[in-house]
């Protein structure tokens, strides 16, 4: 006889979605690459990168410009507003190890420095002094203390005593080859062999070099190699990164007013910056995704961390355009004639050497950026610039987020 028993479930529902326990981070998967500037959501951006499902070896160029675009006009915006501005400043230098006073005694001391001329100078640096080293000259004969203790004592009546004809025989070929060549005794200083000097070191050992070197046993090896330890490393060479444009941003001398003319239009042009930077991207396609994220780096730290320039919608066109071009020079393989990109962003040859050299100024030729610390600034100073904009001024913030034909 066959007996079923019937068992009773219940059914549960979780009520909210935070319950769920996160036990992986979100990856990305079968994503499609934006087409343009209007498929990318600066919401979704700024989620992929808190997530670090994003960095910057797989965005897409549409993100980089992207960003570049919205770095530009949130920093124009934010600049109306002084007080705020000064607020998300110090915020930043906060985050760096930089207090305001700190901040103000180092302009005020850079500032008497590059006033006054005294400190100037126009010769070169001292050069390091040469280190030599003495040689065993085969001969007993020629030893250089001997040489400069002996006492050389010129007879004139001998020298008085020889006729021209004597002193003739010092001009023939056969004397002048005589003077010129060297001597077999000092042939060793010649030699174009550096393997056959011999040093004259006392506490040279030559037993040394016959014993076997130390080896060190694989299983030590094993005991003593932590692969886990790439992390800590990683985050020791980001600390230096920043350690070195904490130092830059104390010690960074103003540059002169006059450099920011060159970069000031007489019209504004009845072009977005969204719409200008599209223009870059389609007749400059050799551009790479790292040089618009390096340009926005640069203007990032030119305005927040510097506070060398006022940003505004006139003059940010020369800025990007100054900011792209020395960006890609710096980084790039493609090499671009300066009359194409010209003809590109409508700038005379003339005034875009004007504005490269100005840009370099401005930023102190420090164009060098590594790759962590421009992933440090997609994951900290943007996505802090972006939650800046969206709580203190929430209607230009959405205002800019929409990226508009």
């Amino acid at each position: 006889m066959i007996t079923t028993t019937s068992t009773s479930t219940s059914t549960s529902y979780v009520k909210d979605l935070s319950e769920i326990p996160n036990l992986k981070k979100p990856q990305e998967t079968f994503v499609d690459d934006p087409d343009s500037l209007q498929d990318v959501n600066l919401e979704e951006l700024i989620f992929d990168l808190k997530n670090e499902i994003k960095d910057i070896n797989n965005l897409h160029i549409y993100h980089s410009i992207f960003i570049l675009s919205k770095c530009i006009q949130f920093i124009i915006k934010l600049q109306e507003f002084p007080d705020l501005f000064l607020k998300f400043r110090n915020q930043q230098l906060n985050k760096l190890g930089i207090k305001q006073q700190d901040n103000l005694h180092a302009t005020n001391s850079s500032d008497s420095i590059a006033s006054d001329v005294s400190f100037r100078s126009t010769s070169p640096p001292p050069s390091l002094p040469i280190t030599s080293a003495s040689f065993k000259i085969p001969s007993n004969n020629l030893k250089p203390n001997k040489l400069r203790n002996t006492d050389f004592k010129i007879d004139l009546s001998t020298v008085l005593s020889k006729s021209e004809s004597d002193l003739d025989t010092l001009n023939s070929p056969k004397a002048i080859s005589e003077l010129i060549s060297p001597s077999e005794e000092f042939e060793s200083l010649y030699d174009d062999n550096i393997d056959d000097i011999i040093y004259d070191d006392p506490n040279y050992d030559e037993i040394e070099w016959l014993e076997t070197p130390h080896y060190i046993p694989i299983e030590k090896l094993i005991e003593t190699t932590d692969l886990s330890k790439s992390q800590s490393q990683t985050l020791k060479l980001s600390d230096i990164n920043l350690d070195k444009l904490k130092d830059e941003i104390l010690n960074h001398q103003p540059q002169n007013k006059h450099l920011l003319k060159i970069f000031n239009l007489l019209k504004t042009p009845n072009v977005t910056i969204d719409q200008f930077l599209i223009r870059i991207k389609t007749y400059s396609p050799s551009i790479s995704t790292s040089s618009y994220l390096h340009s926005a780096f640069l203007l990032y730290k030119l305005i927040i961390y510097l506070n060398n320039i006022e940003l505004t919608l006139n003059n940010s066109f020369r800025f990007t355009v100054a900011s792209i071009r020395c960006s890609t020079k710096v980084i790039e393989d493609v090499y671009q004639k300066q009359s194409i990109f010209s003809n590109v962003v409508g700038v005379n040859l003339k005034d875009l050497f004007k504005i490269e050299m100005g840009f370099l100024y401005l930023i102190n030729f420090n164009l060098i950026i590594s790759e962590l610390l421009l992933n440090h600034f997609l994951t900290n100073e943007f996505l802090d610039l972006c939650s800046f904009m969206k709580e203190n001024l929430p209607d230009e913030y959405q205002e800019i987020s929409i990226t508009r034909k």
